[in-house]
């Protein structure tokens, strides 16, 4: 079962996706889905699981610990700070290249 983010609730079922509602404006409140590396082809993260939400149906964050991360350019300029501390480099291409964020982008979208 997944919830908003502060809100008491229990341990987070993977791959299940909350539902989203409105706030008292009548703006969209966050969706949010608690994600773990065997869910994708290739996890990007240093972290094995963290929370994916998309905020205002446009900004993809990822948290874990307590730190959100913007994973889209439209959540860092809002202030989310980049990934690079949990960001997985790609053994396969070595060189400090990074393991792509698409995956886990897409399935943020998808949520907005």
């Amino acid at each position: 079962m997944s919830a908003l983010r502060g809100s008491p609730h229990p341990e987070p079922t993977p791959g299940k996706q909350s539902q989203q509602a409105s706030d008292d404006s009548g703006g969209p409140l966050p969706s949010s889905e608690y994600v773990v590396a065997g869910e994708f082809t290739k996890w990007p993260f240093t972290i094995p699981s963290g929370t994916l939400e998309c905020r205002e149906g446009l900004f993809v964050t990822f948290e874990y610990a307590g730190t959100e991360w913007g994973i889209n350019g439209s959540a860092q300029t809002r202030g989310y700070p980049f990934p690079d501390r949990i960001w997985a480099e790609d053994p396969n291409l070595g060189h400090g290249l990074k393991i792509s964020m698409d995956e886990v982008l897409k399935r943020g979208l998808t949520m907005c």
